[in-house]
């Protein structure tokens, strides 16, 4: 019975993992490229700006930066550390259902994270609040380890000791970290006096640790909010308003602009069940209530007062919301448990159907990030055949080129086509004249800028431009041309216009030869390149001497 425990869990961690790495994403979502640059930064000059936010979250880059440490400056070693996270919340969610639940409920709880679509899609974009899951729900699972050890037992403060560490680990990277503590509370009430010292460990040591950190702000910059101060000038804050309030529910109930659902039919499921068993709320909506007031907390909690009224951070983008994946999917989890107990063979066949499902939503939700990305890769597969060329393209594809281009190509070749304006837009292509020019393709999924992006609109290619390749990436929402590159070079139209006119073989020998005896170096070139392109294998030698 054990071995065949054990197989089912392998089974569904597996699936939880190969969903994660086979729909994988990638590099280039929102401010991708200011983490990158900063945390490139700490790992290429072996110390941090204390001037610079995103250098300010330890607990963010420590992580990250040992991950590309380990796997290179890839976009594996960028995102590594945020799907190791992944691949360890199941794990979690495993767990803390085992602190309730019989072995074949936590399968349960663990099959549902593995296939939650906003999980999976997170899982490899650079979505941090992965990572403060960790931190955050480790902290709660060590927690409740301690609460139910024996009393008098010296494991109970270890586990208390660790779990404090793992919440100072939250705090360091992000206050958010502050929505877990009425999760915290509800278990301290519940354990009462038996958990007084478990609760006295965490509690104290957890507040011990930041004073001390926050102490040592004081003492490093003369600001004791210092991580949060070097925030705030680059942040937006905007008064309480019905719009913003209801952004986070929008984005768990109604369709993306895509048309997929970030998080499935989770929340649609949860709100149904908890419906029907209404009568069972006392002992299956504990987690319910974990994930609305965490859900509460992420939309409305106040950043501070300004002109006399309370602001709150924003914008409420999707990747924020994976600190309450874990209590949603529990929360799920508990009410589909209820309907097993109810009815075992309808309960089986609905989850069944339900997890089908999830997996098609997951391939959905991941296509325009898999999509626009794979693209940017293919192209810039081929311009490693242009090492020493210019590139002209817009900031979208210049951030990935800079970043992951290789040794041989970096912001030394990059030339950026900056223009929302059509018409202006058109004047920077014709002020080109060499290099490679990369046009259309797709704009940044979600929080792209269709009007930044390098389209050729009605701009008339001129002789000078030769295509290189075109992509066939489908005409999408994010996509309004295929993505095309160009090389520019008045040498290259010039040659391509005197081998038009000598279509036989022996012709345009004899015209490389002449250009060769007059010393025009730049055209014989282009003329002898494109003869070498047609050229058997066996002729090449002979025109190369």
């Amino acid at each position: 019975m054990v071995s065949g425990q054990r197989f089912y869990w392998v089974l569904v961690f597996a699936l939880g993992v190969g969903l994660r790495l086979a729909l994988f994403s990638g590099y280039g979502l929102g401010d991708d490229p200011n983490f990158f640059r900063s945390y490139f930064s700490i790992l290429h000059y072996g110390t941090y700006n204390p001037a610079d936010h995103y250098q300010m979250r330890f607990g963010l880059w420590v992580p990250v930066v040992g991950s590309m440490r380990l796997l290179g400056v890839t976009e594996a070693g960028f995102i590594g550390a945020i799907t190791a996270c992944s691949i360890v919340n199941l794990v979690l969610v495993y767990m803390l259902a085992r602190q309730e639940w019989d072995r074949p409920w936590a399968l349960l709880a663990m099959g549902l994270a593995a296939v939650y679509p906003l999980e999976v899609l997170c899982s490899t974009l650079f979505a941090p609040d992965v990572i403060l899951a960790t931190y955050c729900f480790t902290a709660l699972w060590l927690y409740r380890k301690a609460l139910g050890a024996a009393e008098g037992s010296a494991r109970r403060m270890v586990w208390a000791g660790a779990g404090v560490l793992f919440l100072f680990f939250g705090f360091v990277s992000k206050p958010w970290v502050l929505l877990v503590g009425p999760l915290f509370a509800v278990e301290a009430v519940r354990h009462g006096r038996r958990g007084w010292g478990c609760t006295l460990v965490t509690g104290g040591g957890f507040a011990l640790l930041v004073a001390i950190y926050l102490g040592w702000q004081q003492v490093r910059f003369g600001d004791w909010l210092h991580h949060i101060s070097v925030e705030k000038p680059v942040s937006i804050f905007l008064p309480y308003s019905r719009e913003i309030l209801l952004d986070y529910p929008r984005m768990l109930f109604l369709p993306n602009m895509y048309g997929s659902y970030f998080a499935g039919y989770y929340p649609h499921a949860l709100v149904l069940l908890a419906a029907v068993f209404i009568g069972r709320a006392r002992a299956a909506g504990k987690w319910a209530a974990f994930f609305a007031i965490m859900l509460a907390g992420l939309a409305a909690l106040p950043a501070h007062r300004e002109k006399g009224q309370w602001v709150l951070l924003v914008p409420h983008i999707f990747r924020y919301l994976p600190l309450v994946s874990i209590p949603l999917c529990l929360a799920l989890a508990a009410y589909v448990r209820e309907g097993f107990l109810r009815h075992r063979g309808v309960g089986a066949a609905m989850t069944v159907g339900f997890v089908g499902l999830s997996i098609v939503q997951c391939v959905a939700l991941t296509a325009p990030t898999r999509d626009a990305f794979g693209e940017q890769r293919r192209a810039i597969a081929v311009l490693r055949d242009f090492p020493e060329e210019p590139v002209s393209c817009d900031d979208f594809f210049s951030f990935r080129f800079m970043s992951f281009a290789g040794s041989s190509q970096g912001a030394r070749r990059v030339r950026v086509v900056r223009a929302e304006d059509p018409v202006r837009r058109q004047a920077l292509f014709a002020a080109i004249k060499d290099g490679i020019v990369v046009t259309g393709g797709s704009w940044l999924p979600w929080y792209g800028c269709p009007r930044c992006t390098a389209n050729l609109g009605a701009f008339h290619v001129p002789a000078t431009w030769a295509l290189i390749r075109e992509f066939d990436g489908p005409l999408t929402g994010y996509r309004a041309e295929p993505q095309r590159l160009w090389r520019v070079s008045a040498a290259a139209a010039e040659a391509q216009a005197l081998l038009d006119k000598r279509p036989a073989p022996a012709a345009k020998r004899e015209l490389l030869r002449t250009l060769i005896e007059r010393r025009d170096d730049t055209v014989a070139a282009e003329v002898g390149e494109a003869l070498l392109r047609d050229a058997p294998a066996a002729e090449r030698g002979e025109l190369v001497r």
